[in-house]
């Protein structure tokens, strides 16, 4: 009889051949026993800048180390990508037969992305990202060392906690999530684990492994990744909703296992009819107001919970109000007032056209939305290869703009094609003749009013493997100049203009805009994960001023006044791209308000 290999640290029985633990992932060495997965303290990495400590964690996902910057001799956190099922040689990190080589680098992507979204993330109460670097055949990103006690920790000394004192905690992670939340990501993994009571008495938020971007107003694909009991129930589901209101079900499952000392039913569970315990059944103590809070904050229905943490945070210490007056209403949309209808309408319609293009076996080179006033002709420039099929599709808010031309002229300035004029949805299909950079000129036909806003889509036939996985990517990029353009609003700029386009190692985006007197104004790019690695942005004035961002997040941004009428020359640069990456797209965002 062959002996089965025996895990050590979980006590599976492995198969004989085994070297990954099939339970916990752990490396099995021949003899039985754990191999040796961490780095042993005093490895030096980053050319001998950091030094690793001791282990102070492990997840499903990697390592994190107490470590120390040799030079500028302080501590600091260094989190080490190291999925289950991998193996250690040396210092270096391989895929083993359990886990692909494509799903190694696509997870080791997604961790590079997980410092990046703390980088760009400003509170006092998330860990600063310092660093992030690939070495070793694995990334690492080094972080802000946080010494203090996870909630899961004094819950284990503890039991429960009081509820001033849970409720204090919350309130702390609530006001994080508020930033959060405002940045267009959320959180998805928020639990008792994941957050830290520091020295100072104060609660941080850690872990954004499971962090991911957001739109309000789509449904759209993305990975499962969840804690039962904590989850919400669109969570469980590939296709779900996600939004603020999904970590605010997370919250209140934390402040439920806080004050009571059990971790709530799963969704899945209570979707079956296992009942959620009343918090007051298992601690008296707990006032009337802080249950009810905790009772709508988990809601199945996405709908019945307080839409952003604000709301909840409310709940919890305002005055104590009767269940029938706590009742929250619908998700909350943009109003009128945030968004115009005539734009909302407008972003209504933009999903199909992306969609078409998908269909025609399209991927898109350039996406626009922007306003278009009475008497003005808007114009862009754009790079059109030789001999390649585009698709050109235009759209109206039909609202204020009811009908417009597009004309597209060659790199000689002769009219190359021309739309059917003054219709809501122009069209041009056209094979290019040479190469160069082609003139699309927006001329407006039947309008309402005075401005009105519309947008266009230019797409390339996909024809080789490379193309179709830039057509495949689209959707992320394209849920992001949502976010931008509605969380913008919200802040009281108004869209001047947004585009979406690609960038290639040898290509620098740039565009010149006019500028009128008497605003603040923002421009944020963001550089897509996948393939950008880095973006950089150069703002130039025309009044002589420089604005440059050259930051580690992927995500350049830049305010400025304008007193005097004049232009600027705004340029996108891909700093880096990911091994093996040579396209990818760029979101660019210009809005405006009184100053």
């Amino acid at each position: 009889m062959v002996k089965e290999m025996r895990c050590p640290l979980c006590g599976y029985e492995n198969p004989p051949s085994a070297k990954i633990c099939r339970s916990c992932g752990t490396a099995l060495s021949d003899e039985g026993v754990a191999a040796p997965m961490w780095l042993p303290p005093g490895t030096k990495l980053r050319q001998g800048a950091y030094s690793v400590g001791r282990v102070l964690g492990q997840g499903g996902f990697g390592i994190t180390y107490k470590g120390s910057h040799t030079l500028l001799r302080r501590l600091i956190a260094i989190k080490e990508f190291c999925p289950f099922g991998c193996i250690r040689r040396g210092t270096s990190l391989f895929p083993s037969t359990e886990l692909s080589v494509e799903d190694f680098k696509n997870m080791k992507q997604r961790f590079i992305f997980e410092a990046r979204t703390l980088a760009r993330i400003s509170h006092p109460s998330v860990p600063k990202a310092y660093d992030v670097f690939e070495e070793n055949n694995t990334a690492y990103f080094v972080m802000e060392y946080l010494e203090g006690e996870s909630l899961a920790d004094i819950l284990k000394r503890r039991q429960r906690l009081d509820e001033e004192e849970a409720i204090r905690y919350i309130i702390q992670v609530g006001e994080v999530l508020e930033t959060v939340h405002s940045s267009g990501i959320i959180h998805r993994d928020i639990k008792p684990e994941n957050i830290i009571v520091c020295k100072d008495g104060r609660a941080r938020l850690i872990d954004f492994g499971a962090a991911r971007e957001f739109s309000r107003r789509l449904t759209q694909p993305h990975s499962i990744i969840f804690t039962y009991g904590y989850a919400a129930p669109e969570q469980l589901s590939s296709i779900g909703r996600l939004g603020p209101f999904t970590d605010i079900y997370a919250l209140s499952a934390t402040l439920y296992q806080l004050l009571t000392g059990e971790c709530p039913p799963s969704a899945p569970d209570r979707q079956m009819g296992i009942p959620l315990p009343d918090v007051r059944q298992l601690n008296p103590s707990v006032s009337q107001r802080v249950a009810e809070a905790i009772r709508i904050g988990m809601e199945l229905d996405p709908a019945k919970r307080p839409q952003t943490a604000t709301e909840f945070i409310k709940m919890l210490i305002g005055p104590s109000i009767s269940p029938a007056e706590m009742v929250i209403p619908q998700q909350a949309k943009p109003s009128p007032q945030q968004l115009p209808t005539s734009l909302r309408n407008l972003i209504n319609r933009l999903p199909e056209m992306w969609q078409l293009m998908r269909e025609k076996n399209m991927f898109t080179e350039l996406l626009l939305v922007t306003p278009l006033e009475r008497g003005i002709k808007r114009t862009y420039t754009s790079h059109f290869a030789k001999g390649k099929r585009y698709l050109i599709m235009g759209a109206c808010d039909e609202e204020v703009l009811l009908g417009l031309t597009i004309s597209l002229y060659s790199p000689d300035e002769k009219l190359f094609a021309r739309s059917k004029p003054n219709t809501s949805k122009p069209i041009l299909q056209v094979k290019t003749k040479k190469e160069g950079n082609y003139r699309l000129e927006f001329e407006h036909g039947e309008m309402r009013g005075d401005k009105g806003f519309f947008s266009a889509i230019v797409g390339r036939r996909a024809e080789n493997r490379k193309e179709m996985e830039i057509r495949n990517l689209g959707e992320g990029v394209f849920e992001k100049l949502f976010t931008l353009i509605e969380n913008n609003i919200a802040q009281g700029y108004e869209i001047y203009h947004a585009e979406i386009d690609i960038l290639n190692a040898n290509s620098t985006r740039t565009l010149s805009v006019d500028l009128e007197e008497g605003y603040e104004y923002l421009i944020m790019a963001w550089g897509d994960e996948l393939n950008i690695a880095d973006l950089d942005m150069v703002v130039n004035l025309s009044d002589g001023r420089e604005i440059i961002d050259k930051g580690l997040d992927n995500n350049p941004k830049a305010k400025f006044h304008i007193n005097e009428r004049g232009n600027a020359l705004i340029k996108a640069i891909p700093a880096k791209f990911h091994t093996g990456k040579e396209d990818g797209y760029y979101v660019l965002y210009i809005g405006r308000k009184n100053c």
